[in-house]
């Protein structure tokens, strides 16, 4: 079974309106672009997960067919926030639990199969900050 990836809107994601009103965060463009290109540019041999806010549910499977949008893998996974503009050091997609957080937000963490069981989702695809309470983090 192929490692899964999750990219994953927050509840900051109105933050980005007007732009992110029709699409999700991750599809904004930053140069030539989108964050979720940028992203999955460094993974390989991956199943791609996109949560996203109900009403983009069916904008988002047209636009990535190979992705399960609003789907919770059966297996770990490393989420990644979708607003975030990553460098060079993103989490490898295997290990053991673990947060990523810049500023205080959560950007990026790795969840076993367990605690995705349990996922609290809000509004179809919007990931809450309790999702990753107790999970040790790096800054």
């Amino acid at each position: 079974m192929l490692p899964a990836l999750c990219l994953f809107e927050d509840q900051n994601c109105n933050h980005l309106h007007p732009l992110s009103l029709t699409r999700p965060v991750f599809d904004l463009r930053c140069g030539m672009t989108s964050l979720l290109e940028k992203i999955i540019r460094h993974y390989s041999d991956f199943t791609l997960h996109l949560f996203v806010r109900d009403y983009l549910a069916g904008l988002t499977k047209e636009n990535h067919p190979h992705a399960r949008v609003n789907q919770i893998p059966a297996n770990s996974c490393l989420l990644i926030n979708g607003r975030f503009l990553f460098e060079n050091d993103l989490p490898r997609l295997e290990g053991g639990e673990m947060a990523w957080c810049n500023r205080g937000k959560i950007v990026a963490a790795r969840l076993s199969a367990a605690r995705l069981a349990g996922l609290a989702i809000e509004g179809g695809g919007i990931i809450m900050p309790e999702n990753f309470a107790g999970i040790h983090s790096s800054t």
